[in-house]
């Protein structure tokens, strides 16, 4: 059974108290969600019966607002995020309420409203941390359901290819 919430909170560390924000139009479960320009991104994460969630919403806390924009192409649950130059990685995640995990890496422009695919990651990966650091995606550990992964990669958008980096010193 997945727990799905469309709820949100502000947190404000003057006065250390977290405040409702209004409702995303879709409940989810583990989405992927990043900060742009502020504003709040989020697509993917699993619906009811455990399969993932094309809309996309963005949230804009000036009107305190959420807005549907395109629909991820290839939505998952539990993804890798990373920003880089207004762009969103969405990196593998869960492809089914199973966690049969995907390689595949989802790129959306803030600025475009648009979707693209970047190169694959190297192997099935969900729950991975990944960010961006000077222009490139880097994304270690996670986990395929079976196992645990300590390995770590950078994908750098101008030659769209991922490289190996140094392995973590423990699965994560």
């Amino acid at each position: 059974s997945f727990t799905l919430q469309n709820k949100g909170y502000v947190y404000s560390s003057t006065d250390n108290t977290w405040t409702p924000i209004a409702n995303m139009a879709n409940a989810r479960e583990k989405p992927g969600v990043a900060a742009v320009n502020g504003k709040l991104y989020v697509t993917g994460g699993w619906d009811s019966g455990g399969t993932p969630i094309a809309a996309t919403e963005v949230y804009d806390p000036s009107s305190n607002t959420w807005t549907a924009v395109a629909p991820n192409p290839s939505p998952t649950a539990a993804p890798g995020v990373a920003v880089v130059n207004s762009k969103i990685y969405f990196v593998g995640g869960c492809a089914d309420g199973n966690c049969t995990t995907s390689t595949k890496v989802e790129v959306y422009d803030t600025s475009t409203n648009t979707w693209s695919s970047a190169a694959d990651y190297p192997f099935g990966d969900a729950w991975q941390a990944c960010g961006g650091i000077n222009g490139k995606v880097y994304c270690a550990g996670g986990t395929s359901g079976a196992n645990t992964f300590k390995s770590g990669f950078a994908y750098d958008p101008a030659a769209n290819a991922w490289s190996p980096i140094a392995d973590l010193p423990i699965d994560l």
